[in-house]
């Protein structure tokens, strides 16, 4: 980083902290910001004004691994009783005195968007000024293409939202306003054998299957759908604050996406958050996460409006690998309405993987090839 001439007079004096963090961000509000320097002061009150920039280079992106330092300087001659400096909402330590360097040695792996804050004292008031970073994936993806095994009738008219397979049939979740609806289909078919329509306000999304309940979403709703698998009785219904896209499970917790880089985990009794993860690849924070399903330790998740999947680490959110499903629905296949490609479903049993989209007219069963 490019040091300024007032610092450079004053580095034989700057402070250094070491500040080490478990690195939790679960409560940063991910705004997607770039990195940048915000300023909040209280009315009438003048504060210290500082600079606080990251090293080295004064970088907005850094890879997990690298260990950033943060300077804070003081650029003007107004005084001030202290500053306090907090890492993603942790305190961490003060100071009365500056220039100090703060190096930051985070514990965790995940990837995520990071903020700092100093807070400046001044009788009994303070003003806020932050310095937002991130935390990028240390590998390059791994591309993978297709190879269609087999290709099963679709109906066109499904709005595809969610898909799940379970002991030879497809579970789907349609979506649209006063179209919405869940289906059980015949493999060889297509056809509904069951089915339940909801209410004409709903706009369903993702859905999954935990034990003998099915589980669905819906999109700016704020609701959920508990169902018995059996009977498709509507047992019970849930509320979240985001918007609902794409769901699936681990076997432990309902795991659920926004359209945001952010993939949350849900307590599958209460429905209140257990925890998140941010998705990145190694060049940036990875959105339009969609359809998810859960395969192998891995979270695979639809890219809406791309015709890519994600395959996602669960812990760290780092994404491991993307598969390129590039003209998958030939050309021959498309009409006015025919929308993306959108349903990922899963046989444990036999590691059949398949692939569907919105008014698609066929479902695929693929092959995963490793590009060279």
């Amino acid at each position: 980083m490019k040091i300024s001439s007032s610092l450079k007079k004053s580095v034989g004096i700057i402070l250094s902290i070491i500040i080490l963090f478990s690195c939790n961000n679960s409560k940063i509000k991910n705004t997607d910001n770039q990195a940048n320097t915000d300023s909040i002061q209280k009315p009438g009150i003048s504060f210290t004004k500082i600079k606080i920039e990251t090293t080295p280079e004064n970088k907005t992106e850094f890879r997990i691994g690298e260990q950033p330092a943060i300077i804070v300087n003081k650029i003007d001659t107004i005084p001030f009783d202290s500053i306090q400096f907090y890492f993603e909402n942790q305190f961490a330590s003060s100071t009365h005195e500056l220039p100090v360097k703060i190096q930051l040695k985070c514990d965790q792996k995940k990837t995520r968007r990071s903020e700092f804050e100093a807070r400046i004292f001044k009788n009994g008031n303070f003003g806020s000024q932050k310095i937002t970073f991130r935390f990028l994936s240390d590998i390059e993806p791994k591309i993978y293409s297709y190879e269609v095994v087999k290709v099963y009738p679709h109906e066109r008219s499904a709005y595809t939202q969610g898909l799940v397979y379970e002991d030879g049939y497809f579970y789907e979740s349609n979506g649209l306003k006063a179209e919405s609806s869940l289906r059980k289909l015949q493999i060889g078919t297509g056809e509904p054998i069951q089915s339940f329509t909801l209410a004409p306000e709903i706009f369903a999304e993702g859905l999954t299957i935990m034990g003998d309940k099915i589980i669905q979403i819906s999109w700016q709703n704020n609701t959920g759908f508990v169902y018995d698998k059996k009977s498709f009785q509507l047992l019970s219904k849930f509320s979240y604050t985001t918007e609902g896209w794409g769901l699936t499970n681990d076997g432990k917790n309902l795991i659920m996406s926004d359209g945001s880089n952010i993939i949350y985990f849900l307590d599958p009794q209460s429905y209140s958050e257990v925890s998140r993860i941010e998705v990145y690849d190694n060049k940036g924070p990875v959105n339009q996460l969609n359809e998810l399903e859960y395969i192998n330790g891995e979270i695979y998740a639809n890219i809406y409006q791309t015709d890519k999947i994600a395959r996602i680490d669960p812990v760290t959110g780092k994404v491991l690998a993307y598969i390129d499903l590039s003209k998958i629905l030939n050309t021959n296949d498309y009409e006015q309405d025919t929308d993306v490609l959108n349903g990922i479903a899963y046989d444990p049993a036999t590691k059949r993987l398949f692939v569907t989209g919105k008014k698609w007219p066929k479902l695929f069963e693929i092959k995963l090839k490793l590009k060279i």
